[in-house]
């Protein structure tokens, strides 16, 4: 019947917007929850802030007499060999499941189990994980070791382009030097002619040896004697 028909449509449609209000509300009830946890968290830091605040207003006074009745020394020597150490243990890993909302406790619970993937390892050529193709939980630890190493690689040949830079340039520094720097030779010439052209030096003059020099008449009176002999 067309009217039967007719309402089974209509009657389809309002079912289709009643599952969508349903997702709404669910999805409303779950970021309305994680609001109210984090107003009540907020609250409660609030009040423990209040209190330590309370505290420091009260020990003021005390630690203002004892600022002005001791010397800056007193404050240096006095547990100085303390360290200091957090309270509360630290760990590294701050995303941890059940640090995580309830809703997205929620979404992993209703998510499908993974395939068994890993029974197919030993006939792969070569071995690898088929588990790591489907879903790799390292995939993101890859990415950064590759991009640290690369990164490394960088920072090392920027180091020695800088160290290839300065060689250069104390190589070019030093040959500037040598060629603006002038030779002793060439620098002291001219201040060598001038002062021998100022200072000459006196010549000696040999004394003429006449006929009538006792040394000539020695030298021939020995001739005569030896071809006398």
């Amino acid at each position: 019947h067309p009217g039967k028909i007719l309402e089974g449509v209509v009657m389809s449609n309002l079912v289709g917007l009643l599952r969508q209000l349903g997702g709404l509300s669910a999805f409303a009830c779950d970021v309305f929850d994680d609001l109210a946890k984090s107003a009540d968290e907020t609250h409660q830091r609030v009040l423990h802030l209040t209190d330590r605040v309370t505290n420091l207003n009260r020990a003021v006074p005390k630690l203002e007499e004892l600022f002005d009745s001791n010397n800056p020394e007193y404050f240096y020597k006095k547990n100085h060999h303390r360290a200091w150490a957090r309270r509360d243990q630290f760990s590294a890993s701050l995303f941890q499941r059940y640090t995580c909302p309830r809703a997205l406790h929620a979404r992993r619970a209703d998510t499908r189990p993974m395939p068994e993937l890993w029974r197919y390892d030993p006939y792969t050529n070569p071995r690898t994980e088929c588990m790591s193709c489907y879903s790799d939980p390292k995939f993101f630890l890859k990415e950064w070791l590759v991009a640290e190493t690369e990164r490394q690689k960088a920072a090392i040949e920027e180091r020695k382009e800088r160290k290839r830079r300065r060689k250069s340039a104390k190589k070019n520094n030093s040959n500037n030097a040598k060629k603006s720097q002038p030779s002793l030779s060439n620098a002291t010439m001219p201040v060598a002619q001038n002062l021998a052209a100022e200072n000459p030096k006196p010549t000696k003059k040999r004394p003429s040896k006449s006929a009538n020099s006792p040394c000539l008449s020695f030298s021939n009176n020995r001739r005569r004697c030896l071809k006398q002999a």
